[in-house]
């Protein structure tokens, strides 16, 4: 009884571990579930669609009780219902949209993965993958599958890691190094990582800030340096075209009509650029999907915080050269000539 929570044994996502280990780790005290789970990769297909979920899980009936998963419409597969041709499996809230966005009760409909037919009998709600302490792309994006869908004899009996929960809170700390005790005894030669979910969210939010502020750093310096860069260009272009400044001034163009003729042309050099970028970044992706086994996801957001900042960083660096532009004299401008 008490407030439940989650241990996680894991080495990588390799299958090594053994049906041994995972005896071992369920006969600990104080565990109430225990499930072993295997990562796997691949496409999944829906007739004329397709899609590479971030995760792929095979695993079994426990996993719902260990991970306590919520379901928008159906359940999780029995494993006494996975022995035929068509196996049954759940899919998550975002495999849902890729798979069936037209479909309104995806329970019921056949997909395949690896020539293997499965059979959705349960879709997850938003969200409620967020526990598996998944440090890449979107968490519901997954597929649980049963591991009867593993064809390989030689690593259907080995996993990847070994899930389990634990009657109490306060038993966490304890069940840990009971486990971690257990296993060193049963293969003092094979290194075991035994870790609380608590643990695991903090190293991946850990690894997830280190990358952000590094992506942000090389973020700065890259619009820096395209600013100057515009700055450079539209500056060579306020001094190849001082006549053409000095005629607008004569037929009766204000400062204020140069000044904002060239900021205007500044931001649409740097909008092009923005979109072009864009446009690049979205191919980029859908190409990295076919060689890596996540989802790209484009947010319209995203787009529009791209465009909207090249459009500032337009402004910004080209007011200078602007300036310039609109405080031209007209008979020196005139007078000029870069022919």
């Amino acid at each position: 009884s008490g407030d439940p929570a989650s241990s996680l044994l894991a080495q990588n996502k390799r299958p090594v571990i053994t049906i041994d280990e995972v005896d071992i780790v369920k006969d600990t005290n104080n565990i109430l579930r225990t499930t072993p789970i295997k990562y796997l990769a691949g496409e999944v297909k829906f007739k004329n669609r397709n899609t590479t979920p971030n995760y792929i899980i095979a695993t079994n009936e426990n996993y719902k009780d260990v991970r306590s998963l919520e379901f928008e419409s159906g359940r999780f597969f029995n494993d006494s219902d996975n022995n035929g041709e068509v196996l049954d499996v759940v899919i998550g809230y975002s495999t849902k949209k890729a798979l069936l966005p037209d479909v309104e009760n995806a329970v019921g409909q056949i997909l395949e993965y690896k020539n293997t037919k499965l059979k959705v009998v349960g879709v997850l709600k938003e969200g409620s993958s967020n526990n598996e302490s998944m440090s890449q792309g979107n968490p519901d994006n997954i597929l649980l599958v049963p591991f009867s869908v593993e064809s390989d004899n030689t690593t259907k009996f080995l996993y990847s890691a070994i899930l389990t929960k634990v009657d109490k809170v306060d038993n966490v700390a304890s069940v840990k190094q009971m486990i971690a005790d257990s296993l060193k005894k049963f293969d003092q030669d094979k290194e075991y990582e035994v870790q609380s979910q608590d643990e695991v969210l903090g190293s991946t939010k850990t690894v997830l800030a280190i990358l952000s502020s590094l992506i942000f750093v090389i973020a700065v310096i890259a619009v820096i340096m395209s600013g100057i860069g515009i700055m450079n260009v539209m500056i060579v272009a306020v001094t190849d075209r001082t006549k053409e400044i000095g005629i607008r001034k004569t037929v009766g163009a204000t400062s204020k009509n140069i000044f904002w003729q060239f900021s205007v042309e500044a931001i649409m050099m740097t909008l092009v650029g923005g979109l072009i970028g864009v446009i690049l970044s979205v191919v980029a992706s859908f190409i990295i999907k076919y060689f890596v086994p996540i989802q790209p996801i484009i947010e319209p957001r995203l787009i529009v915080f791209a465009l909207g900042l090249s459009a500032i960083v337009g402004f910004i660096f080209g007011t200078g050269p602007a300036i310039k532009a609109s405080r031209a004299e007209v008979v020196s401008a005139l007078q000029t000539d870069h022919t």
